[in-house]
This record gives C-alpha cells, structure tokens and sequence, in this order.
C-alpha cells in the first residue's frame, strides 16, 4: 500500500474535526492530503426537546457520530441517558456511544445505514413505541418515514446542521483541480452536491476524469449519474476501508476493493 499511495494527491472531504485518522493515513503511506472540508458542522446547542414525551422512550436512535456529540453537548444531555434501549445506525457511532458511557442494543449486522437498522428486528415491530431519533437539520427521511409507517410514536430531535464549505475552501479546490489530483474521497451525498457544486464548468471535465473513493453503493450511484467514471466502493465507513478503495484506484491491475 505505501508505494500505491506514495507521492500521490488524494483530497480528502471530511468534515475538519473528523478528517485526521484519513489524512494520517494517507501521509504515512507517503501520499499527500489535500484538506478540503465539504461540510462544516455546527452543534445546535439549545435544540428544542420532544416536550410532549414525559416517560422515557423505547428507543433512542443515533444516526451519526456527529449525531452523539452534537446531542451530548447540548443543553438536553441528562435526558438522553434515560432511555430504555439505544440504536446505532454504525459502528462508529456505536463507539461514540459507548464512549458516553451508553450501550447500544441495536446495531445492524450488515451495512450502515438507515436500510440496514431498519431491517434489523427490533424495528420490524415498533408499533406503538416510543422512538427518539437523534440527526442533523434535513438529510435522508427513510428511517423517520418507516418507522411511521410501522406504528412507532416517533419524535425527531435535530442537533446539529450541516453548512456548506467556506469560500476560502472552494478558491483552494478550485487551484488544486487545476493542477491536477489524483483521487478525491467522498462519504456523503451533500458533501458530493457540494463538491460539484463549487467546480466551475470549465473546470467540470477535469473533476470527472478523477478517480473517486466512496463509502456506499448509493453514493457510487449518485457519481455515476454525474458523470464520473472511475468510482471505488469502500467495504465498510471507516478510514481502513477508504483506504483499500484508495488501492483499488491508484493500482494498475489491483484489486484492493470493488470498483465500479
């Protein structure tokens, strides 16, 4: 793997506070990180509390690590230790969790999205349960829609909100495309409508032409619809896995990951 990667330039789109295991990783095989933070989160540190609820719920869901410490850093953090269950939609927001001292009853054994929890057994008979499902402002409305569906008396508590990249990141991405990468990684739909977003049209052959590594099948859709060519799906969320996708686009002839 360091020879693959070594002297290459990978940009790597996490959100800042959560980009340095995948910068060190990539620096340590000799490649050079290019930091370019597609989403800006911000804790929204007096969300408005399910007032309405008075008993503990069923269940309280976690949809993402930023999900975790968005929510424990706000004004309602005593209140979330009183449920009767916890979910995690993944396994490193699982660890958040059990990083606040919080076990998770649920996890999906496969996957790690909103899909993979609902399949899960717990959730195929909510009805009448008390659910509190913990996100950011807007996103994807699956999971709170299904659970609906199934009878789940659902309450929806938004603690963080995604923001778009600041303008000295986009003059940034738009130098470095010009000279040229060699990879970008991408773990978010918004962060991909983002990144296109910013590119200016002269410049959109370029970013297309860019070998791109993914962390699901759907995000994969998304850039393919787009027009990019060369996508590498990671096995699982997680850096490790990001970086074997890395592999498969950086290796002539390798076969590191799943390539599209």
């Amino acid at each position: 793997m360091n020879e693959v990667l070594r002297d290459q330039r990978i940009v790597v789109t996490r959100p800042a506070h959560q980009a340095h295991t995948l910068i060190a990783l990539i620096e340590n095989a000799g490649g050079q990180a290019l930091t370019l933070p597609l989403l800006r989160i911000e804790t929204i540190h007096t969300p408005r509390w399910p007032e309405a609820q008075t008993a503990p719920f069923d269940w309280i869901i976690f949809t993402s690590v930023n999900a975790v410490e968005s929510a424990f850093a706000s004004s309602h953090a005593a209140k979330l230790r009183t449920a009767k269950h916890y979910a995690a939609i993944g396994r490193a927001t699982a660890d958040a969790l059990a990083a606040q001292g919080i076990a998770v009853a649920c996890l999906p054994a496969t996957g790690f999205n909103s899909e993979a929890l609902l399949a899960e057994a717990p959730f195929q008979t909510i009805i009448g349960q008390s659910v509190l499902l913990i996100k950011g402002e807007g996103g994807r409305t699956v999971l709170a829609h299904t659970l609906r569906e199934r009878g789940a008396m659902l309450s929806v508590f938004e603690v963080y909100r995604r923001l778009p990249p600041d303008a000295v990141h986009v003059e940034q991405w738009c130098e470095w495309l010009a000279q040229g990468v060699d990879a970008i990684t991408l773990t978010s739909g918004e962060a991909y409508e983002h990144l296109v977003a910013m590119t200016p049209a002269s410049l959109g052959p370029r970013l297309f032409a860019v070998p791109l590594a993914v962390v699901s099948e759907r995000l994969a859709a998304q850039a393919r619809a787009t027009g990019f060519a060369q996508i590498a799906v990671a096995a699982q969320p997680g850096d490790a896995a990001l970086i074997e996708a890395l592999c498969t686009l950086l290796t002539i002839g390798g076969s590191c990951g799943r390539v599209d």
